[in-house]
């Protein structure tokens, strides 16, 4: 049994940061899944969670992976979903 708990807050302050890191917009990231901009900046602000699909189409965006999104930095690396 896996201790992993979704914490929408953290894991869209990564969003957030991995998108400044790559100096990409809200609307920019908001284009390439074809999703919503208030979607995004919920999402970023842990108001909201989102779907298999979107977080998928997150990472395309972000060039980034899901465990990296979703898991803090140390079990990101190690961790398998």
């Amino acid at each position: 049994m896996s201790d992993f708990v979704y914490d929408k807050i953290a894991v869209g302050t990564r969003i957030r940061e991995k998108r400044l890191a790559l100096r990409l917009t809200q609307e920019k990231v908001a284009e390439k899944p074809d999703k919503s901009l208030r979607l995004i900046t919920e999402i970023e602000r842990g108001a909201v969670g989102m779907s298999i699909e979107t977080l998928m189409s997150l990472c395309d965006a972000l060039k980034t992976t899901p465990n990296d999104l979703l898991l803090p930095g140390d079990r990101a690396e190690d961790d398998e979903l």
